[in-house]
């Protein structure tokens, strides 16, 4: 069971991608495929994808599931559970 519509999910699923930027400027940030939780400077690995944007990857995981809590989202267990649920 969801406790964020679909709607809200897809919205915060869309700052996992071209969110170098998104995650370098937040205080925390998560994985929704294995469920850690971090610090920005932890990541270190980005995909530049080919609008020239970059992507970042888990430093545990090395999925590109990532999410900073600057993108106006709190990042906790529960939604990156549901996220997992969702897209994986």
């Amino acid at each position: 069971v969801y406790f964020m519509t679909r709607e809200i999910l897809d919205k915060i699923h869309k700052h996992s991608i071209y969110n170098e930027e998104e995650v370098k400027n937040s205080k925390k940030c998560g994985c929704f495929y294995c469920g850690n939780i971090y610090i920005p400077v932890d990541v270190s690995d980005y995909t530049t994808e080919k609008n020239g944007k970059k992507t970042a990857w888990c430093p545990f995981c090395g999925i590109d599931s990532v999410i900073g809590d600057a993108s106006g989202y709190e990042i906790t267990e529960e939604l990156l559970k549901e996220m997992n649920e969702k897209y994986f």
